[in-house]
């Protein structure tokens, strides 16, 4: 897949369009095929210039919280858990799954790249 990941705080330069590895969806997570995330201040442009360490942003990272679009995958069903299906639209809210940690685009990849993984009970229909 392509994404925007920087390895290094600073200006937007430092920001690099590459080939990455396509994720892998876990017990209770979905992929996403992105169409569009949020673009935040200070979660995005902070965390990329490194003005934002309270968050401890973990490098490299590609950002984008709250990424929308289409579900394409999913990992292994996880009871009590009504998994969206493959197709549907949904939007992802940045915090964390069960048994994820960070926020989604801050502290573990987002959704500035074509797909994105995501815990299943953090996806809101569209």
């Amino acid at each position: 897949m392509k994404a925007a990941i920087f390895y290094e705080y600073g200006p937007p330069e430092v920001l690099k369009y590459e080939d990455l590895p396509d994720p892998e969806p876990g017990p209770g997570q979905v992929i996403v095929k992105v169409h569009a995330t949020t673009v935040n201040r200070g979660l995005n442009c902070g965390v990329r210039a490194g003005t934002q360490m309270q968050r401890k942003p973990i490098l490299p990272l590609v950002l984008g919280v709250d990424p929308s679009g289409e579900v394409v995958a999913q990992g292994k069903p996880v009871e009590g858990l009504e998994m969206p299906a493959i197709g549907s639209r949904v939007s992802a809210l940045s915090r964390n799954g069960p048994g994820e940690t960070g926020m989604l685009g801050v502290n573990r990849w987002g959704g500035d790249a074509e797909l994105v993984k995501v815990h299943a009970s953090m996806c809101l229909p569209i």
